[in-house]
């Protein structure tokens, strides 16, 4: 068939020209071609998430055995509760907000599931407040001029808000200054960070390269934020996907300090065109 269709159009030189040129009509199995792939590659998404929801469904398994087996341990154990400073906010308030008065604030709103971290609301709001109230309480220890986290202003726990103080711009939402933001000492700065990590025992799982998680103040002052993708005091991770973070993380030979100081030194070096690293 094809090649008579060929032969016929060899008369009229043009047309021969255009359908010769057409992918469709040069090669009649490019179609079928196309209908393969198509399957091929929703073959491979369906491969994906089986794996995702397999992995899910067995770390879940195992979740619920370590938590059978840390009950039975600590029924003879009583474990002391974490305060939280108790702050009254209205129910309309918003996922985060920045609020302005005589001690800047941001208010962070759990309203629905992480997806990227596997955590539920409450999940989420209980490892952002036990992580900054760990790192607040050891503050004396470290006497550190600057306090290189948000500080825990109040939780309401019913409506799973969080308010903290407010660190300044994040690195990938910096906008380009008149002038490059001074960073004294940075490498000492960096330093504190992960040593205060490493003393109040939080593995800080979302670090990135391009400093989504860094903020600087306009003094050139360095913080973390974020702290609800984390493992606190080397326990469970609430989810697979942490898991499978921290698991990550385990294989550098280093060790998660080195990890972790070579994240934020790529995230500020990657943004040396808006600071200018002292």
């Amino acid at each position: 068939m094809k090649n008579l269709i060929k032969t016929n159009l060899v008369k009229y030189p043009r047309l021969y020209e255009v359908c010769r040129r057409s992918y469709h009509f040069a090669n009649f199995r490019s179609i079928a071609k196309n209908k393969i792939k198509i399957a091929e590659r929703n073959l491979r998404l369906y491969k994906y998430f089986e794996y995702v929801y397999s992995n899910e469904l067995d770390y879940l398994r195992q979740h619920c055995k370590d938590l059978e087996k840390s009950f039975e341990e600590s029924k003879s154990i009583t474990h002391k509760c974490l305060y939280f400073p108790k702050v009254d906010f209205e129910k309309s308030t918003p996922y985060s907000e920045f609020c302005s008065g005589s001690e800047n604030s941001y208010i962070k709103h759990y309203l629905t599931k992480n997806r990227w971290a596997g955590l539920s609301s409450d999940q989420a709001f209980y490892l952002e407040a036990t992580s900054l109230k760990r790192l607040w309480d050891i503050r004396e220890i470290s006497r550190l001029p600057h306090f290189p986290f948000p500080v825990l202003h109040g939780v309401s726990e019913q409506e799973f808000i969080v308010k903290m103080s407010y660190c300044g711009w994040s690195l990938d939402q910096l906008p380009i200054p008149r002038k490059p933001i001074k960073v004294n000492n940075h490498i000492q700065q960096i330093e504190n960070i992960v040593n205060m990590l490493i003393k109040a025992k939080i593995m800080h799982l979302d670090l990135r390269s391009d400093g989504k998680n860094l903020c600087i103040e306009p003094s050139g002052k360095l913080s973390l934020i974020d702290f609800d993708i984390v493992v606190i005091n080397n326990e469970c991770p609430l989810s697979w996907q942490i898991a499978r973070r921290k698991a990550i993380v385990k294989r550098f030979p280093e060790g998660y300090y080195n990890w972790a100081f070579n994240k934020i030194n790529r995230a500020l070096l990657k943004h040396k065109d808006k600071l200018e690293l002292l």
